[in-house]
């Protein structure tokens, strides 16, 4: 069977404040990104889903992104096994994010807005690979 790549481009709010975890050289951020979609079934709905991100990429994450922050995540769809509790075989779809771009904080947020402090207030974007990079400061700027 030919292994496929589904890249997915999505944008919401983060659900959750990411969850970091470093395993030897590799850091881990995971979090929850709620999307609202629309269909003529149902109207607006809310999906949920699952983004894990490494090394720099996630080691910001779990700087600057908390939950409530508006955030844009470009990656790809892997689905996983894992056992359950019951000992029963589970699934899981998440998005491997290549990238992630987060945008100005909640105003209550303790943590610094942006991805330095010359972005004071703004937003800020990591692909995690060189290369050039758009930063958007403010959700009106996005191309979509």
């Amino acid at each position: 069977m030919a292994k496929t790549n589904a890249t997915l481009s999505l944008t919401g709010r983060c659900g959750r404040d990411p969850e970091v975890k470093t395993f030897g050289n590799t850091t881990i951020a995971e979090f929850s990104v709620a999307h609202e979609q629309w269909s003529k079934q149902n109207g607006t709905e809310t999906v949920w889903y699952r983004v894990k991100c490494f090394n720099k990429t996630a080691e910001l994450v779990g700087q600057y992104v908390q939950k409530g922050s508006p955030v844009s995540v470009v990656g790809r769809l892997e689905f996983r096994t894992y056992q359950k509790k019951d000992g029963s075989q589970g699934h899981a779809l998440e998005v491997a994010a290549n990238e992630v771009v987060w945008f100005r904080a909640p105003e209550s947020s303790d943590r610094p807005s942006g991805g330095n402090g010359a972005q004071q207030g703004g937003g800020y974007s990591y692909g995690g690979g060189g290369g050039n990079q758009t930063t958007y400061t403010d959700a009106d700027e996005l191309p979509f």
